[in-house]
């Protein structure tokens, strides 16, 4: 996998233990605001996962779109407000 100019190697144990966490019952239960951010032109992560963050989560919650940020906002300028 390549992310933010580096190639990342993910493990196998990792992958199991994302598989393992019930990330959307996790999400559901959290009981606390959430701030989901996404890039238009994120090459990472697709809007789709994103979106199903958002979904799962209770209110309050709020959904930020990074336009033309990258996933790791490592551009000049992109982690400014």
């Amino acid at each position: 996998m390549f992310v933010g100019g580096r190639t990342l190697v993910l493990k196998r144990a990792f992958v199991d233990d994302v598989h393992q966490a019930r990330l959307r019952y996790r999400i559901r239960e959290l009981h606390l605001p959430l701030l989901v951010m996404h890039s238009p032109t994120d090459n990472t992560v697709d809007i789709a996962n994103a979106g199903e963050i958002a979904r799962e989560a209770r209110h309050p919650r709020s959904f930020v779109s990074l336009a033309g940020a990258d996933h790791l906002l490592t551009a000049r300028g992109q982690a400014r407000g």
